[in-house]
């Protein structure tokens, strides 16, 4: 969860400064993180990631 909360900042700083597609950048690799973190343990053909 912390690994996540950094790029989620920077990705606000961003997007305060007009900095739209470093926003993006930012905010999809928290996403990946959280992800990542998320369906580790979890068995369910819903979160399969092939």
């Amino acid at each position: 969860m912390r690994e996540r909360r950094a790029p989620v900042g920077a990705a606000r700083a961003a997007r305060d400064a007009g900095r739209l597609e470093r926003a993006v950048e930012l905010a999809r690799q928290a996403e990946e993180l959280w992800r990542g973190e998320f369906t580790e343990a979890l068995q369910a053909p819903a979160v399969a990631m092939s």
